[in-house]
């Protein structure tokens, strides 16, 4: 836990996140964030310096990785970058989207965009081949994008 400005405590990985989840906002503080990120943009040389101005720094082997629990650049930087000649995702055992990130099977056709380019739901031929039917929406507000394979949460 860490200490805001005005004393409350939060969680430390909601520290500089880019929300404001202290009532004084002092969690996103210029000064104490530009610190932890040079901290670790400096840990060791295996990282990757997001291109957005919040200075954040991620471990190098979550570049292109557009998966649940990797950490990411707030920016979503990493996922821009020329993934396909960067990493190779079936050697890794995931499947690649068109621009080269690396998502892993079971998010292909699974309702969800996870590709950047929406490639992973939006091709009803590419769905068929994974022998995929659409769930009904998930509770909450849900609309249909370009076709009936996939829902983005409103």
């Amino acid at each position: 836990m860490k200490s805001c400005f005005s004393g409350q405590c939060i969680k430390e990985e909601y520290w500089c996140d880019h929300i404001k989840d202290c009532p004084d906002a002092s969690d996103e503080d210029e000064d104490n964030c530009r610190k932890k990120y040079n901290q670790e943009c400096n840990d060791s040389g295996g990282v990757f310096r997001c291109l957005g101005p919040n200075l954040q720094c991620i471990p190098r082997r979550d570049v292109c990785m557009a998966l649940p629990g990797r950490k990411g650049c707030v920016d979503k930087s990493h996922l821009y970058q020329n993934c396909s000649t960067l990493v190779n995702c079936s050697a890794l055992g995931m499947e690649q989207c068109r621009h080269g990130q690396c998502i892993s099977g079971s998010q292909i056709c699974d309702g969800e965009l996870d590709c950047p380019d929406t490639y992973d739901d939006e091709d009803e031929d590419h769905c068929r081949e994974y022998h995929y039917q659409l769930p009904p929406p998930r509770v909450g507000s849900y609309e249909c994008i370009r076709s009936i394979l996939a829902y983005r949460k409103t």
